[in-house]
């Protein structure tokens, strides 16, 4: 066999391997970008979980035990995350007739004032940054819970 005939397709393999590594490079580094990104957002995601949870239990803890008022909101708080900014808003209405949902004999009768159910809405979110702009599309999650009062 001919050597300087072979000298060409040596070079043309090398090429071939070269250009296939090259590939393989590049859709790991594609790959573990794409992995990175999605923790993130998993971890936005999860504080904004934890923001609209402390809101429902922030309402609770907040609401006047004297007088039950008929409408009330609580106190908007915001805290740096690893990730950056979480806050919640929890509100409720108007309190509702608590006779349509629970039965009458489980009221305790002895209570001078009557109870009254509320359905709270808390809103959290999980910003990148302090400044929250909606226009970054933060991670939000929005809970609902009933909640009776007495």
């Amino acid at each position: 066999m001919n050597i300087q005939s072979q000298r060409g397709v040596v070079l043309l393999i090398s090429l071939v391997l070269l250009l296939l590594l090259t590939t393989i490079a590049i859709t790991a580094s594609n790959q573990a970008t794409l992995q990175q990104r999605m923790a993130a957002n998993s971890q936005q995601q999860n504080s904004a979980f934890q923001a609209a949870e402390s809101g429902l239990q922030a309402w609770a803890d907040q609401l006047p035990k004297s007088q039950v008022p008929a409408a009330f909101t609580a106190t908007l708080q915001s805290w740096p995350t690893g990730a950056g900014q979480a806050q919640y808003n929890a509100t409720a209405g108007i309190a509702n007739n608590c006779a349509d949902v629970i039965p009458a004999f489980s009221m305790d009768v002895t209570n001078p004032r009557p109870p009254a159910c509320y359905e709270i809405q808390s809103t959290g979110q999980s910003c990148p940054d302090a400044a929250c702009n909606t226009a970054d599309n933060p991670a939000t999650a929005i809970h609902i819970q009933g909640y009776l009062a007495y």
